[in-house]
């Protein structure tokens, strides 16, 4: 699997009563009905219409696509009843599902109009929605209505993309351009040299030093040669040289091939800025091979990665029990708010 050292240790750390933010490893769910639950139903009908793809390039651009598409479904930018989006954070996930959409629509083999249709008809829903929800002026309500009879007008001649335009401009109006930038907390968006692989249920957590004070998205790489099917990433808190305490966890399902930053949403979590935690990642018992960026092997690696002792994982352990240690970092991975 790996050049590396024949070392191990073991990280015993007391269990105490500390209240920390774990979210569950499994999938997530979405209150039922609304737009957020539907963009993730469609995520998943994507994801099975990937076996019907003949050529390499249009997997891996399926693959492109429902990494977009995740990066906007579970994130903070939408309300709890998951029918709304945050004004102030709203503008990163419209523009990743007009990427999605962007990208779908250049696959010429695949047969994907539902699926289009679906997620226009959730963008439809939160402008919608918006509009309800405050008091434009006259002439305002008239231009945001004229934007999504225009969007209706594309989506009922088929062209989801130009109508999902529609329906985002109609937003936008309402309630302004809200794109913020991503503010990385740890770790870096860079494409490191050597692939690297886990197989199904053995995690593996590469040592960070914080750069921010929140997180609340995780992010990494995910290299066209995977065949996983899902991804679980955590981090954890320092303890003793090695992974100690989990501070959060999520998952998201993968479309086999990556070739594409995939986003986990996790509960925010405070950082300490210049304080060491570790990215974990895994995919699930039976749920293929994690295939990602590092720089592996060789000695050519200039920060610490730990193996977990167990190798049937499901989700990551409330506290790292270690196997074997190797200087594989950095992971090409980074934590976000």
């Amino acid at each position: 699997m790996r050049q590396a050292k024949p070392f191990s240790f073991s990280v015993a750390i007391a269990l105490c009563a500390v209240a920390v933010l774990v979210a569950s490893g499994g999938a997530a769910s979405y209150p039922a009905g609304s737009p957020e639950a539907r963009l993730d139903s469609t995520r998943a009908e994507l994801i099975a219409l990937r076996g019907s793809l003949a050529t390499p390039a249009a997997r891996l651009l399926l693959s492109r696509s429902v990494a977009s598409l995740g990066w906007a479904i579970g994130a903070d930018c939408w309300s709890v009843d998951g029918a709304s989006l945050d004004s102030a954070r709203a503008g990163r996930c419209l523009d990743a599902i007009r990427v999605s959409v962007a990208r779908l629509w250049t696959i010429d083999e695949l047969h994907a109009s539902a699926q289009l249709t679906a997620i226009a008809e959730s963008v439809r829903a939160v402008a919608l929605d918006s509009l309800e929800a405050t008091s434009p002026s006259p002439a305002l309500r008239w231009k945001v209505l004229h934007d999504i009879v225009d969007g209706d007008i594309d989506l009922g001649a088929t062209d989801a993309r130009l109508a999902v335009g529609a329906y985002i401009r109609a937003w936008k109006r309402l309630n302004g351009d809200t794109f913020t930038a991503v503010t990385i907390g740890a770790g870096a968006e860079r494409m490191e040299p050597k692939l690297d692989f886990n197989p199904a249920g053995s995690a593996e957590a590469f040592q960070v030093t914080a750069t921010g004070s929140s997180l609340s998205r995780i992010n990494l790489y995910v290299d066209p040669a995977s065949t996983a099917t899902s991804l679980v990433a955590g981090v954890y808190a320092d303890g003793e040289g090695g992974p100690g305490q989990l501070l959060a966890q999520s998952s998201t399902p993968l479309a086999q091939g990556g070739g594409e930053w995939n986003t986990v949403h996790v509960p925010k979590t405070a950082l300490t800025p210049g304080a060491t935690y570790w990215i974990a990642i895994l995919t699930p018992t039976g749920g293929g091979t994690l295939r990602f960026r590092d720089r592996c092997c060789g000695g050519r690696g200039t920060s610490l990665s730990v193996m977990s002792q167990a190798t049937s994982l499901t989700t990551l352990p409330a506290t790292w029990s270690s196997g074997r240690q190797f200087k594989d970092g950095p992971l090409s991975a980074f934590v976000a708010d």
